[in-house]
């Protein structure tokens, strides 16, 4: 339906049908995977790199935390699954924060979703 549309709005106006046509096949390609960073935020008091990194498919909503030290992945886990809705994901997640020596991700409330000990490698 979407290339459809397109094709028919090509006729009418000036759309890069071309590279939209292309996206659109890498997208299907990819299994319709829509990937992003949420957030990428440097913790300055514990030395890490941290992104809260997204996936939505078609069956499930992924958010992974992925914590680094100057460029070597120290974590990396999954810590939220939902169905691919935002009204049920959306807000179950802001940002990622130090609360002592423990790294936190908190809800758009303030409230923690994951807790960890600050890792050994930091």
């Amino acid at each position: 339906m979407i290339v459809d549309g397109l094709e028919r709005c090509a006729h009418q106006h000036e759309i890069p049908i071309i590279e939209l046509r292309t996206a659109l096949e890498a997208f299907r390609r990819g299994g319709y995977r829509n990937e992003w960073t949420h957030q990428r935020k440097r913790l300055r008091q514990v030395g890490l790199q941290a992104s809260l990194l997204c996936s939505l498919d078609p069956e499930r909503f992924r958010l992974i935390l992925k914590l680094e030290k100057k460029d070597v992945l120290v974590f990396e886990q999954q810590i939220l699954e939902t169905k691919p809705d935002e009204l049920i994901f959306a807000h179950l997640f802001k940002e990622v924060v130090v609360d002592g020596d423990a790294v936190v991700v908190n809800d758009k409330f303030g409230q923690q979703l994951f807790s960890m000990p600050v890792p050994h490698a930091c």
